[in-house]
């Protein structure tokens, strides 16, 4: 019964996206996005890392849900600095806003 559900969600999602209710943000760079919305466990932060890392000779930004705790970073955006370096990290539950941050910068 949740799956009939989720996926009349999406449908209507959908339905209202296709005949321009809803307009998607457009960001002016190359856009990888890797995730599920809630799912958790499934190797998304493993394979980001691999996929920054891989990048490194480019310019690469990672945009994270990663919610700040009472004014410090969550655990996943603190692992992703240290571990690419090279890597922009933003945090933050507006990734419209992070995505449009990293293009400034």
């Amino acid at each position: 019964p949740f799956g009939f559900c989720w996926g009349s969600v999406v449908y209507w999602k959908n339905w209202l996206y296709d005949r321009a209710f809803f307009s998607p943000c457009k960001i002016p760079r190359l856009v990888v996005s890797i995730g599920n919305v809630v799912a958790g466990g499934t190797g998304k932060t493993p394979l980001t890392l691999l996929l920054a890392n891989l990048f490194s000779h480019r310019r690469v930004a990672i945009l994270s849900r990663g919610a700040s705790l009472q004014g410090s970073l969550a655990d996943e955006p603190l692992l992703l600095a240290r571990r690419c370096p090279s890597a922009l990290v933003y945090a933050g539950k507006d990734r419209i806003l992070s995505a449009k941050r990293a293009v400034e910068n």
